[in-house]
């Protein structure tokens, strides 16, 4: 079995020698990247130049690394470059799942150890997928939980925003910021001034097949007499697979775009859901 502190000392004597990387503990010690080259780099040096990286090029460290080990040691890429740089600090559970993979590879043994990496340290949380509504995830051990390391910060009711959007093999469609939660009604209102004209200035005469999820708006009987009044032809889908939907990448790279700059002051984002107009959406474009 492999826990925590015996995982976090191999990290330590793998990463000594490497004068760019300060090894301290599971978190903080890979934000720039090094670290999870300097492990891969003293196993197996022909896959990458270390020497050739600097701690200040830590979206290059990071998707050089995960691109390695992914391709040349089968290690999935469960971590995202641009999300890490999202944080102010890795999360624990992330790092430690990801570098345990990269221990079991170099020290042979099969991924089911994976699970005693793990969990074999007695550390305190409350689970995000249990408690999702108490805020962010905080790990500490046993003896922390008024430590202010441990603490973070947490909005009991977040601002947010309903926008609808298309894309295509053409092009996309412009943004409708929605004030109001939607039904059959205002669906088909949108699909009638947004989706239309955004189909004839992508297709034109062309034909066209519409996708769309199974939300209750979408599904609805009215819904699909305004697809058949209009000769739209809708594409069957799979109930409960939104991971499927291809948007969701979409709107996955506008979310990360927008957590980097958003100050929530003059987010194009934010301003456009603030400036509805009586009718309940608003316009807007984005390429």
């Amino acid at each position: 079995m492999c826990s925590l502190k015996a995982l976090q000392d191999w990290c330590r004597d793998v990463c000594e020698g490497y004068s760019d990387v300060q090894f301290t503990d599971m978190s903080s010690s890979f934000i720039d990247g090094l670290a999870f080259c300097a492990i891969i780099h003293k196993h197996r040096p022909e896959l990458l130049d270390f020497h050739s990286l600097s701690k200040h090029n830590v979206y290059k460290n990071m998707r050089l690394a995960f691109d390695v080990a992914e391709r040349e040691l089968g290690i999935p890429a469960l971590l995202d470059p641009d999300e890490l740089l999202c944080e102010e600090e890795p999360d624990l559970l992330s790092i430690v799942t990801y570098v345990s993979q990269l221990y079991c590879v170099f020290n042979g043994k099969s991924h089911d150890s994976l699970k005693n990496c793990v969990e074999a340290e007695p550390i305190s949380t409350r689970r995000q997928e249990e408690t999702h509504t108490q805020g962010p995830r905080v790990w500490r051990k046993r003896g922390e939980a008024h430590n202010p390391r441990c603490l973070r910060s947490s909005v009991k009711f977040p601002q947010s925003v309903m926008v609808w959007g298309a894309m295509s093999s053409a092009g996309v469609g412009p943004l409708c910021f929605l004030r109001s939660k939607i039904n059959a009604a205002i669906y088909q209102e949108v699909l009638e001034h947004f989706m239309l004209p955004a189909a004839d200035q992508l297709y034109g005469d062309a034909d066209f097949i519409f996708q769309q999820d199974l939300a209750p708006a979408h599904s609805a009987k009215a819904t699909s007499t305004w697809f058949k009044d209009h000769g739209i032809p809708v594409l069957n889908w799979p109930a409960n697979s939104p991971d499927l939907n291809p948007i969701e990448n979409l709107w996955g790279i506008v979310k990360r775009k927008k957590a980097l700059v958003c100050l929530c002051k003059d987010c194009v984002l934010c301003l456009s859901a603030k400036r509805t107009d009586n009718s309940g959406y608003r316009q807007n474009s984005f390429q």
